[in-house]
């Protein structure tokens, strides 16, 4: 995840898979571009109609599988508010900002380099709810977990796990 918007009241995250993004509009267009020499006259047009629609579909299937999550620390308004959109359908989870206890880190190795783990970063809650707030992607165990870090800051909470940068 990474800092949308911090102001003195108002912290949001954003995790939206930037690859996947990249993948379904780079389809999309190629998929258009195809479709659009088809019609100008080839010597395969159906052949080449057919790729491009099969292309333009598969660009738009991956755009809109693309999952976007959002997470908003309100501290005017005492809220945290979680939302997960995929495909076209959004969620929204809110809960009491007075309940947030910690941020924790976590770690599973990934491979049997020691250097290479899986590393995700959780606000945690008084009633033992994890909102995940940290992505998980490989990092270096020296490598802070900046969001981690800037939540754990905002909030005024103890930063705890393997790595407390």
């Amino acid at each position: 995840m990474r800092v949308l918007n911090e102001t003195t009241d108002e912290l949001s995250l954003i995790h939206a898979s930037v690859a996947q993004l990249t993948a379904g509009g780079s389809l999309t267009i190629l998929g258009m571009v195809l479709f659009t020499a088809s019609v100008l006259g080839t010597s395969d047009a159906l052949a080449m109609a057919q790729a491009a629609a099969a292309l333009f579909a598969l660009g738009l299937v991956v755009l809109f599988a693309n999952m976007a999550e959002t997470v908003e620390l309100d501290k005017r308004g005492g809220q945290i508010r979680r939302r997960t959109r995929r495909f076209l359908l959004t969620r929204t989870h809110s809960y009491p900002l007075a309940a947030a206890t910690r941020v924790e880190l976590r770690e599973a190795r990934m491979t049997a380099t020691p250097l290479v783990s899986r590393v995700e970063a959780f606000l945690v809650l008084a009633d033992g709810t994890r909102i995940r707030i940290g992505d998980a992607r490989p990092r270096l165990t020296t490598h802070p977990m900046a969001p981690a870090v800037r939540v754990a800051r905002f909030l005024e909470l103890p930063l705890s796990g393997p790595f407390k940068g």
